[in-house]
C-alpha cells in the first residue's frame, strides 16, 4: 500500500484546508491551511488517529469517515455545527466539507480525503442579521409601547444562541 503517501500530493500544496485519514487507525494528516482549525493541537495530532486528533467532534465526523472507509460513499456536510476546542475552550464553529474515498493501488479504499471550509462567520452573521431584521419588522407591527416591548422580547428570546439574556427598560418622561 501507499501508506502515509496515500493522497498526500493533492493535500499538501493546496491553499484550501485539507486533510486525509489513512489505514485502520484513520491516521490524521493535514496541510498548512488547516492548522488554524487544529491550533493548540498542532503538531501533536499530526499522524495520530482520527479519535485522538478530533476527539471532541468524532461522534459527528467519525461515522461519516467510517462510511467512506467501509462503503466508499462520499459525504457532504454544509454549515455543520462542530464544537471545537480552540483557544482553550469549546467554540461554536461551522464547517462545510466532504469526505471522499482515496483508492489504493489494489482498488481498495486506503483512506479518505477531506476538503473543508470554515463557515462560522457567515453562519453567525446570517443568524444575527435575521434577528435584526425581525426586530425591525416587528417594530412596524406594534401599536403601543407594550406591544413593541412584547414583540422585541419575543424576537430576542428566539435567538438564545447569540442573546442568552436580554433586559428591556421602559422609561417615562419623569
Amino acid at each position: 500500500t501507499l501508506g502515509p503517501r496515500l493522497g498526500a500530493g493533492c493535500c499538501l500544496g493546496a491553499r484550501c484546508p485539507m486533510s486525509r485519514g489513512c489505514g485502520p487507525t484513520r491516521g490524521c494528516h493535514y496541510n498548512k491551511a488547516l492548522i488554524p482549525d487544529v491550533q493548540q493541537r498542532h503538531p501533536a495530532v499530526l499522524g495520530r488517529t482520527g479519535v485522538e486528533a478530533w476527539g471532541e467532534v468524532w461522534d459527528v465526523i467519525g461515522p461519516m469517515f467510517d462510511r467512506v472507509m467501509t462503503h466508499g460513499d462520499a459525504t457532504w456536510s454544509e454549515d455543520q455545527l462542530l464544537e471545537l476546542r480552540r483557544r482553550g475552550f469549546r467554540e461554536e464553529t461551522y464547517f462545510t466539507w466532504s469526505y471522499s474515498p482515496i483508492r489504493d493501488e489494489s482498488g481498495g479504499i486506503g483512506g479518505a480525503f477531506t476538503a473543508v471550509m470554515e463557515t462560522t462567520e457567515r453562519v453567525l452573521s446570517a443568524r444575527r442579521l435575521l434577528t435584526l431584521r425581525e426586530l425591525s419588522e416587528h417594530a412596524f407591527q406594534a401599536m403601543a409601547v407594550d406591544d413593541a416591548s412584547r414583540l422585541a422580547m419575543s424576537t430576542l428570546a428566539a435567538n438564545a444562541s447569540d442573546l442568552p439574556f436580554a433586559l428591556l427598560y421602559l422609561l417615562d418622561n419623569d
